[in-house]
Formats: C-alpha cells, sequence, structure tokens
C-alpha cells in the first residue's frame, strides 16, 4: 500500500505547484481545462510541469489562477 491520500494532500500543499494541483482537485478541473482556461497559448503540459515544479509559476498566471480560484496569487508563486 502507498501512502495515505491525506499524507499526500498535506505535503503537496506546501508548494506552488501543489496549491495547484489542490486547488484543480477542489474544482474538478483537469489540466487540458485549466490549460484552456488559462488561454495564451497555454498547454496541459504547462499545467503539468507547473503542478510538478519543472515549471515555474509566472506572476501574470499567477494573477489569473488566484481570480480564477479566488485567492491569493502568492499561494501560486
Amino acid at each position: 500500500a502507498g501512502p495515505c491520500p491525506s499524507d499526500i494532500h498535506a505535503g503537496a500543499i506546501s508548494t506552488p505547484g501543489g496549491n495547484l494541483r489542490a486547488y484543480l482537485e477542489n474544482r474538478g478541473f483537469t489540466q487540458e481545462e485549466l490549460a484552456r482556461r488559462l488561454g495564451g497559448g497555454t498547454l496541459k503540459q504547462h499545467v503539468s510541469g507547473m503542478e510538478l515544479g519543472r515549471r515555474p509559476i509566472s506572476k501574470a498566471v499567477a494573477e489569473k489562477l488566484a481570480k480564477m480560484f479566488g485567492t491569493s496569487p502568492a499561494r501560486f508563486i
């Protein structure tokens, strides 16, 4: 058996990518849907990279995410 889902969730929230993942799961958004909502040529692979911490979340994207999810941009930077 793997780690408890609550352990994964708790650890994920400590990073901008983890916060993004938690908000996506909470809203039931797929990476593809979020990429479409962000617009500007954002691809599903970009969203995946942001979640995994392989791609930084720009201030502009953080502001779009904050507006979309009703939170502070600081959660994603």
